[in-house]
């Protein structure tokens, strides 16, 4: 969605996908792992759209909040609020707008680890982390390659997401035109 609604970056995704296929002469694992921009697009949109609004965490320790005089119990139930973290102003300067840009190593140095939740982190970070953003990659790459992908009319270009199930979805439909690449 973000890439039709966005040619300049659509274009530049594709391109860098070129680019790395005629160094490496192959699709390959290796290939995949140096799609850096592509990468950067599946990072931010899975900012914006996280699978999940929230995490759940029980407390299995005592754990005293740093620099606080607050300490969570044992068996206290918490709630990591993703997608509000992923809409920080202050973590993501504005955050409702789809910047790739914000992965490059420059800009994600200074950010805190924890701000970055798509998967959850830690020992109970989604286990098909690693084959899901490998197959986004491949998936991706490939329909980069042969598809230009535009937004039909009748599709707002501000989506409104239902978060009142486990997991995000978008409201309403979602049109495009596919052309092949020349």
């Amino acid at each position: 969605y973000e890439l039709a609604l966005n040619q300049e970056l659509q274009e530049k995704a594709r391109q860098s996908v070129d680019d790395v296929l005629k160094r490496h002469g192959s699709f390959s694992y290796e290939a995949i792992q140096d799609m850096e921009f592509l990468n950067w697009c599946i990072k931010e949109t899975l900012r914006k759209y996280p699978p999940v609004a929230n995490l759940f965490r029980e407390i299995t320790k005592n754990y005293k909040v740093p620099e606080t005089d607050i300490t969570l119990e044992k068996g206290y139930r918490v709630v990591i609020p993703v997608y509000g973290i992923h809409h920080d102003p202050d973590i993501y300067p504005n955050p409702e707008v789809f910047n790739p840009e914000r992965f490059n190593p420059q800009q994600s140095t200074n950010r805190h680890p924890m701000a970055y939740l798509p998967f959850g982190e830690g020992p109970r970070t989604c286990i098909g982390e690693r084959f899901a953003l490998m197959e986004t990659k491949i998936g991706l790459s490939r329909l980069l390659q042969k598809f230009r992908f535009k937004l039909e009319p009748q599709t707002s270009t501000r989506i409104e997401l239902n978060k009142t199930g486990v997991f995000l979805s978008i409201q309403g439909d979602l049109w495009m035109k596919v052309e092949t690449v020349e």
